[in-house]
């Protein structure tokens, strides 16, 4: 009786370190694939209908960011932003009380696409990439830094 009792434990041990082992597969696997071929940072948004800050990765796509939330399996963008109507407003530090958990020496820079109002928050060297990325659009493009 002790040892079949023995071989269940076994086998739910190893069902669920196989299920851990599969999980953490599964999230490399969709880190890589969501950042095959462009630039991603740790960033984090905030739209004023949901004051809560949400982390995720912000990818640059040649014509559009994307972000990604961290948790979750799918490799689609929650939020996409195209370069045309995006407009960045000046950086600031967060608020004492405010807690961007994974940025180091974070900043949050208010945003606008299509009359949307957001903010992202992402390291100061991050930012910097940002900028770059709107300023450098096509001629034709309306992206522009506040």
């Amino acid at each position: 009786m002790a040892a079949d009792l023995l071989t269940s434990v076994e086998v739910a041990v190893g069902v669920l370190l196989g299920a851990a082992l599969a999980f953490f597969a599964l999230l490399f696997v969709r880190r890589r694939t969501i950042g095959r071929g462009r630039l991603l940072t740790l960033c984090g948004v905030r739209y004023p209908q949901r004051p809560r800050w949400r982390m995720g990765l912000l990818g640059f796509a040649t014509d559009q960011l994307e972000w990604f939330p961290l948790s979750g399996l799918t490799v689609r963008p929650k939020y996409r932003w195209l370069r045309v109507d995006f407009e960045l407003g000046a950086p600031r530090r967060p608020e004492s009380t405010t807690r961007l958990e994974g940025l180091e020496e974070p900043v949050v820079v208010p945003c606008r696409q299509a009359e949307t109002d957001f903010d992202l928050a992402m390291p100061d060297a991050a930012y910097t990439a940002l900028r770059s990325w709107v300023e450098a659009g096509p001629p034709r493009s309306a992206g522009s830094v506040m």
